[in-house]
C-alpha cells in the first residue's frame, strides 16, 4: 500500500499547521496568564498600600 507523495506532503502541512495552531495558542493563553498575573500583583501592592493608611 503506497501513499502518493503529494498526499503524503498534504498530511504532513496539514499536521504542522495544526501543531501551529496549537502552539501558538498556548503561547498567547501564557503571555494573557503572566499580564493578568501582573495586574493582580499590581492590585494586591494597591490594596495593602491603602490598609496601611486607614490605619
Amino acid at each position: 500500500m503506497d501513499i502518493p507523495i503529494p498526499l503524503a506532503i498534504g498530511i504532513g502541512l496539514i499536521f504542522l499547521f495544526i501543531q501551529f495552531a496549537i502552539i501558538e495558542a498556548a503561547v498567547k493563553r501564557g503571555i494573557d496568564a503572566s499580564d493578568t498575573h501582573e495586574r493582580i500583583e499590581e492590585w494586591k501592592e494597591s490594596q495593602e498600600k491603602d490598609g496601611n493608611k486607614e490605619d
